[in-house]
């Protein structure tokens, strides 16, 4: 089913670019292959050390200085089977190296014009 929602989105993408020039959109893939080795484990027993996403009642997993993930508790199911710190780090990463964004960008903002008036 992964692979089969990664390929209709990267057609969209595609499909997107083909009928809208000079307005295009960047689809960044190897999120699965980035992740492989870095999932949760599902044995209640026992923990992937080196996981980039949260277990069950874990939250802010990020890297120790042992190079393994230390997390702290959460009893918010929200947050679990999340990506983590290291996660969103990692996707960070991806972003940065397929769409060539120099991490010191920053964000574009709305011409004052466009911001709503606050009274």
């Amino acid at each position: 089913m992964s692979e089969t929602a990664r390929t209709k989105q990267a057609k969209l993408v595609a499909n997107w670019n083909a009928t809208h020039p000079g307005l295009k959109v960047t689809y960044i893939d190897g999120v699965v292959s980035a992740f492989n080795g870095h999932e949760p484990d599902p044995a209640t027993n026992s923990r992937n050390d080196y996981r980039w996403i949260n277990e069950f009642f874990e939250t802010r997993g990020r890297l120790a200085a042992n190079g393994k993930t230390t997390s702290t508790l959460s009893l918010d199911a929200a947050e679990f089977y999340h990506p983590n710190i290291i996660g969103h780090q990692q996707m960070a990463n991806l972003i940065i190296n397929g769409w060539a964004c120099p991490p010191t960008s920053s964000p574009q903002t709305a011409p004052r014009s466009l911001l709503p008036r606050m009274q």
